[in-house]
């Protein structure tokens, strides 16, 4: 008999197969345990979590804090908007100008500046922005991240000044505020700018741990201990919280430019205007011959409760290629938007004829077309008129001007238009074959694109000095409106600003 070697049972088979399973099983475990670090390695999120919540069994590993950006927390669910371009790792912070911070007459003002405040920033800064924060507060961290971009575009354009409005539903508020202010006295506003640069960048709340970050990334070297127990800090943070309530800040972020008031977080845009304006009102002040030392408390006396001089928002507007009246160089200009068949207008003209006959040589006028769509001759009245320059001048112009204004009664018909030239002794065929060219129609578009760019909504609507006035105002409120603003003139070109350059300290921005 010959002997065979017997085929494994299928029971054996089988239990190869579950001797096998648990390695193979623990192989795939081993590589999606892998696997999965690495993801997460790669996404940069911790394996474990950290702080006061992590479970007890997990080993946190925290960063040792070094000179430079803190580590940033993920932004909540409920922090606001970055602006468009905003940095979110570093908030760069230009060193401040070399000069003199506070003036005397500034640490008497209704919004007054106090020497060992966090301030950034000189004295001769036509604009000083005053932030009262909570450094807890999320939009106050990003108002902070505004002002900081404005520090580097602005340079000595600009101070800022922060105050402290720690909110009492804020656990870490006070203490930031009494560390912060112990920073500013103690070390001086350069340091606690520093310091404020780093809340900027901030997620997070800032308890002791996130405050010695702050401390310990902008230099500072003092203990966070000793920093909240100084006396001076805590009188300092009381006194800020004082004039928080004199001024009626209720909320945190508010700022004062100049002492306008704007509360919230508000778009890099709406605060440049804003200092734009101011800077404009502290130039027209200075150029007047008021002392520097004086224009911050004035500003701030006119924004907050309306006394003292003021410096009205104007509108420079364009005289190149616009009918005008001699002097060019002129103490005041008159711009007018007016329409032709405008009543009105008519109304006015005579007022506008009195203050250049009251002021001769000081005043010119510039003249804009704006003829309403209800007004069927309007538009080729205006064409016409502007003929008439285009072919004779500026007095052919005024003189047809003048006449069209002078009568309820002028006949604004291509046949009136006609009559109307021949008895001013034009050239009355020429014009009218002139006023069908297409180069008018642009001029007459261009008047009403500039017209509704800077708000005007009706006719007459002038712009005395960049002054708006509105409507058919009264021979006498239009001329004491002139005298203000030629003595405003006069006090500008006396303190040494050449005539011509009056509209850069009127309406520059």
């Amino acid at each position: 008999m010959s002997s065979a070697t017997p085929d494994p049972s299928p029971r054996k088979s089988r239990a190869w197969l579950w001797a096998l399973l648990p390695i193979v099983l623990g192989g795939v475990l081993l590589l999606g345990g892998a696997g999965a670090g690495l993801w997460f390695a790669l996404r940069g999120a911790p394996v474990a979590a950290s702080g006061p919540s992590a479970p007890s069994a997990a080993v946190a590993l925290s960063p040792v804090p070094t000179p430079g950006p803190p580590r940033l927390a993920l932004p909540s669910i409920d922090e606001p908007p970055r602006e468009e371009g905003e940095l979110a790792v570093s908030v760069q912070l230009p060193p401040s100008p070399a000069g003199e911070q506070v003036r005397p007459a500034e640490e008497r003002a209704l919004l007054p500046l106090a020497h060992g405040a966090a301030i950034w920033g000189i004295s001769d800064a036509p604009v000083t922005l005053s932030l009262f924060g909570d450094l807890e507060c999320e939009y106050t961290r990003a108002e902070l991240r505004s002002e900081l971009r404005l520090t580097t575009r602005l340079g000595p354009r600009l101070r800022v000044a922060f105050y402290h409005r720690p909110l009492s539903t804020h656990a870490h508020a006070q203490q930031a505020a009494r560390v912060l202010a112990a920073v500013a006295l103690q070390l001086g506003p350069d340091a606690a700018f520093r310091v404020l640069s780093r809340a900027a960048e901030s997620r997070q709340a800032p308890d002791s741990e996130e405050l010695q970050r702050w401390l310990t990334a902008a230099g500072v070297n003092a203990s966070l201990a000793s920093l909240s127990s100084d006396s001076k800090a805590q009188l300092r943070v009381s006194s800020d919280a004082r004039l928080s309530e004199k001024l009626d800040v209720q909320a945190t972020p508010t700022v004062f430019v100049n002492g306008r008031r704007l509360i919230g977080r508000h778009a890099d845009a709406e605060l440049d205007a804003l200092i734009a304006d101011e800077a404009r009102a502290s130039r027209f002040m200075i150029a007047q011959g008021i002392p520097f030392d004086q224009v911050y408390a004035r500003r701030v006396q006119k924004n907050l409760v309306g006394v003292g001089e003021g410096a009205d928002s104007r509108v420079c507007l364009p005289v190149e290629r616009a009918p005008t009246t001699s002097p060019r160089a002129a103490l005041l200009t008159i711009t007018e938007f007016s329409d032709f068949e405008c009543r009105h207008c008519r109304a006015l003209e005579p007022a506008l004829a009195a203050v250049m006959r009251n002021h001769p040589g000081l005043v010119r006028r510039v003249w804009h077309s704006f003829a309403v769509p209800q007004h069927a001759n309007a538009e080729r009245a205006a064409a016409f008129v502007l003929s008439a320059r285009a072919l004779s001048g500026e007095r052919a112009f005024w003189a047809l001007h003048a006449a069209l204004l002078s009568s309820a009664e002028a006949d604004l018909g291509d046949d009136g238009l006609r009559a109307l030239a021949v008895r001013l002794g034009l050239d009355s065929d020429h014009i009218w074959a002139s006023a069908n060219d297409a180069r008018f129609g642009v001029v007459l578009q261009a008047d009403r694109a500039l017209a509704e760019s800077v708000g005007v909504e009706g006719t007459p609507t002038l712009f005395v000095n960049g002054r708006k006035l509105a409507g058919a105002v009264p021979e006498s409120v239009l001329e004491g409106v002139v005298r203000e603003e030629l003595d405003a003139a006069r006090r500008i070109v006396k303190a040494g600003t050449p005539v011509d350059e009056l509209e850069a300290v009127l309406c520059g921005g």
